[in-house]
């Protein structure tokens, strides 16, 4: 079987600085078998974890993709900013969806309540940097959510969509 994790390479100048080894083994659990959503790559830490494990893989991202172009067929990758890239996506769909795109309001709060849409019931919304000091993240979850998180780790916060 053709392990497409062991063809990349590693795409860190800084090493995994963006997101702590306990937040990329818990993305790397939560993606196994799913259809998975990543909303802001950059330099695609997260995304790399969910090679050869997501069922399916769309990243919406108005930069570079972060990897060879040879690469690009085995996911969705949409180059424009977040909320343009809404109407292209299915609702219902994802099961697994990571937020970590622009970080300042109303565009964090727009991206969460957009994308939750794109869940399935059942699914997880994952968010990054939700205990960054400076940025808007936890602002705005805690305004859209009112619940409890299934989990946060690190800087990393999740809820489970229950309707």
């Amino acid at each position: 079987m053709y392990n497409i994790r062991e063809k990349l390479p590693i795409p860190f100048e800084h090493g995994d600085a963006w997101m702590t080894k306990d937040e990329g083994n818990q993305i790397s659990k939560y993606v196994m078998n799913k259809h998975y959503l990543e909303v802001g790559t950059y330099h695609g830490y997260s995304l790399y974890r969910a090679f050869g494990r997501a069922k399916s893989i769309t990243c919406v991202d108005h930069k570079k993709f972060p990897y060879p172009t040879s690469l690009g067929n085995s996911i969705k990758y949409l180059k424009m900013k977040s909320q343009k890239a809404l109407k292209y996506l299915e609702d219902n769909f994802y099961e697994i969806i990571l937020i970590d795109g622009c970080h300042t309001m109303p565009t964090i709060l727009d991206d969460i309540s957009g994308y939750w849409n794109k869940l399935k019931k059942n699914g997880y919304m994952m968010i990054h940097d939700y205990d960054i000091d400076g940025w808007d993240v936890k602002k705005a979850v805690n305004i859209f959510f009112k619940k409890e998180p299934e989990f946060i780790i690190d800087s990393l916060i999740c809820f489970k969509k229950d309707e």
